[in-house]
């Protein structure tokens, strides 16, 4: 049994992932996982009863989106401090999540006590980002001229959201229903999408969006 007086609480759509994460944190005596919920709405709901010191945030949650949550607990709870937890391209993601309200972002294939921390670290009220993405924003601010190698970084955070529903399979509809704004909204965000990614139709961005879609 646990300890711990630092509260922890995780938001992930993988079950396995959260108890893995749990008994790895609780394995520290100062940390207890306070709660855990694997959508938005249910961890909006939870945070408010458990009042957690730190919050562990996956970007991917099933058809939702971990930035949007981030930018709307760092509006609720300014001094709460929220670390990005996820697999996916720190370059792409580090930066929206730390403009997102994010103190940090640690990939899910860091050795487990980097995770420790990352954690400690942010709750100190530091940021945490590894040196991989150290570099690459000292470049970006440097070069004027500098140009992500990977095309998914010209699209806005919306956009990026549409584009992963799109790869999952939603169609505009269900997209716009999801997303609580207009089809036409929708149709809006998609030729954007097709026009920065050079794609010439939608069948094109259905199947890119397939390709490189958050899973």
């Amino acid at each position: 049994m646990t300890t711990g007086n630092t509260r922890v609480f995780i938001v992930d759509d993988h079950p396995i992932l959260i108890k893995g994460v749990k008994f790895l944190i609780e394995n520290e005596k100062d940390f207890v996982v306070c709660g855990a919920a694997q959508s938005v709405q249910d961890a909006l709901q939870q945070i408010d009863l458990v009042s957690p010191h730190v919050m562990l945030i996956d970007i991917s949650l099933g058809g939702e989106c971990g930035l949007r949550l981030t930018e709307n607990l760092s509006q609720r709870h300014p001094y709460l401090p929220i670390l990005i937890f996820s697999m996916h391209e720190e370059a792409l993601y580090a930066e929206r999540a730390i403009l997102a309200g994010a103190n940090g972002y640690i990939n899910k294939n860091s050795d487990p006590k980097e995770l420790i921390s990352a954690m400690r670290k942010v709750l100190s009220g530091k940021i945490y980002i590894n040196d991989r993405v150290n570099t690459y924003l000292i470049n970006k601010l440097r070069r004027k001229n500098f140009k992500d190698e990977n095309p998914l970084s010209l699209l806005n955070n919306r956009e990026l959201e549409v584009f992963h529903l799109i790869g999952k399979g939603l169609t505009s509809r269900a997209i716009a229903k999801q997303l609580n704004i207009s089809l036409s909204t929708i149709h809006s965000h998609k030729t954007n999408i097709k026009s920065k990614l050079n794609l010439n139709n939608s069948n094109e961005l259905t199947c890119y969006a397939a390709q490189n879609s958050l899973s």
